[in-house]
């Protein structure tokens, strides 16, 4: 027997997933609307929720400083940029005299 799941037997499992999960789902609605206790409503309700929105993280991080960060990152970029334009085009602007100058020697030359 082959260790490999067929396509029919994976099939098969995702059907039975997806009916659990209906089961599931019934069982929570139920225990939300006639839990005996106010303590398993609420329970099933939180569930819920946690299920459809996401949990809540216990813990939320605030970074205070990101905003000036952001702004900081971006100025650096744009300097940086505006560096590397500059640079290409003194580049270009050389290599655009070296050029006028070839062809200033070619033409003194008779060339």
């Amino acid at each position: 027997m082959s260790d490999k799941i067929t396509t029919e037997q994976r099939e098969q499992m995702e059907y039975k997933l997806v009916a659990a999960t209906a089961d599931a789902i019934t069982t929570l609605v139920h225990c939300c609307k006639y839990g005996e206790t106010e303590r398993v409503r609420l329970d099933a309700a939180k569930t819920i929720i946690d299920r459809v929105m996401g949990k809540v993280p216990d813990k939320i991080q605030v970074d205070a400083l990101a905003p000036i960060r952001e702004f900081l990152e971006g100025v650096v970029v744009s300097a940086e940029l505006s560096a590397m334009e500059a640079q290409v085009r003194a580049e270009d602007k050389a290599r655009a005299i070296r050029e006028a100058r070839e062809r200033e020697r070619l033409a003194a030359n008779g060339d």
